[in-house]
């Protein structure tokens, strides 16, 4: 799973595709709609975007694949919440005023 986030005047626009090209690849394709001057329609296999590539400023293509073999980033995010849920907030003691008059 990739996510592509399109930057164009202030907002991102994220969409993502399932294709099995490499970032390399969709970089280059990516590329190509850069340097077009008329207004393109972007498809990936969840989307299609019609889009003015002379208002974009940049895309960004991120690979969202997790080695399910590899589970250190899990645990450690069990641990962490773990160790979140376990902590207790310092007490402390605090003076309130109180207004008697109405």
């Amino acid at each position: 799973m990739r996510k592509i986030t399109i930057y164009q005047e202030g907002e991102a626009i994220r969409l993502f595709d399932d294709n099995s090209s490499s970032i390399q690849e969709a970089s280059k394709e990516l590329t190509k709609l850069m340097h077009s001057n008329n207004v393109s329609v972007l498809v990936t296999t969840a989307s299609a975007l019609i889009i003015r590539p002379s208002k974009i400023n940049s895309i960004l293509i991120e690979d969202l694949n997790i080695d399910e073999e590899d589970d250190t980033d899990e645990s450690l995010l069990v641990d962490t919440v773990k160790d979140m849920v376990n902590e207790t907030p310092p007490s402390s003691i605090q003076e309130v005023d109180v207004i008697t008059d109405v």
